[in-house]
């Protein structure tokens, strides 16, 4: 009996000793974010760019630290711009696709996705001008890797005779 007793003891004792710890690592799981996470994934499947924003703000509210929701939440964010920012280009408006971005940056200053579309609108705007005005005198190197644009710049630029910088 002896024995049976302090087995229990023992037990016990490295129970409490060895068990989980209350440090805050883990977060409980609540089922309001658990329900809003499968509600944004949804939203996520059909396109619902507002409703993404919405459930994402809110899952930012309960988990800040969560990287996942505030890429989607920047990604999203900055998204909204650069579609009218896209149709401003279209439609051959640069300074007006400038100034949404810029806008959505005035919002949005820490939005990475809208800076680096600003600043690479911007670089290629001012090499437009710079074309245009006839002060380059080399196609610079990196200019044929920017998606879409550069390519035409390079293009623009050849056409004017201007010489492609030498590749480091």
């Amino acid at each position: 009996m002896k024995k049976h007793i302090i087995f229990i003891i023992s037990t016990l004792c490295a129970a409490i000793f060895c068990g989980c710890s209350d440090d805050g690592e883990t977060p409980p799981l609540s089922r309001e974010r658990t329900q809003l996470i499968l509600r944004l994934f949804e939203s996520m499947e059909k396109g619902d760019k507002t409703a993404i924003i919405t459930r994402a703000e809110k899952l930012k509210k309960i988990m800040p630290d969560n990287e996942y929701v505030n890429y989607v939440l920047e990604t999203q964010v900055a998204n909204t711009y650069i579609i009218y920012a896209q149709k401003a280009l279209d439609d051959g408006h640069e300074k007006l696709a400038l100034q949404i971005l810029e806008k959505g940056l005035q919002k949005h200053p820490l939005n990475r996705t809208l800076q680096t579309q600003y600043n690479q609108l911007k670089m290629l705007s001012d090499i437009e001008n710079a074309i245009d005005s006839g002060k380059f005198k080399l196609i610079p190197a990196k200019l044929q890797q920017i998606p879409q644009y550069g390519p035409r710049l390079v293009k623009k630029m050849q056409s004017k005779n201007i010489p492609a910088e030498p590749e480091n």
